[in-house]
């Protein structure tokens, strides 16, 4: 299953780096040990996000 998968992906992404056998497999054990692990964004991220949130709101209210 893994060498098809290899072979897909760079097919669709041939300009993409990092879908080696090997690697795949890894990110197979990585997941496997930590499935529930949750990625979040950065926090200068949320913050940007939270400001233009408060900046839409505030602008909503406004129109009001």
């Amino acid at each position: 299953m893994i060498p098809r998968l290899v072979h897909d992906l760079r097919n669709q992404l041939p300009e993409e780096k990092g879908f080696s056998e090997r690697n795949i497999k890894r990110m197979l054990a990585f997941y496997r040990e930590y499935p529930t692990l949750a990625f979040v964004p950065p926090l200068v991220v949320q913050t940007e996000t939270a400001k233009s949130f408060r900046n839409n709101n505030l602008r909503i209210d406004h129109v009001r």
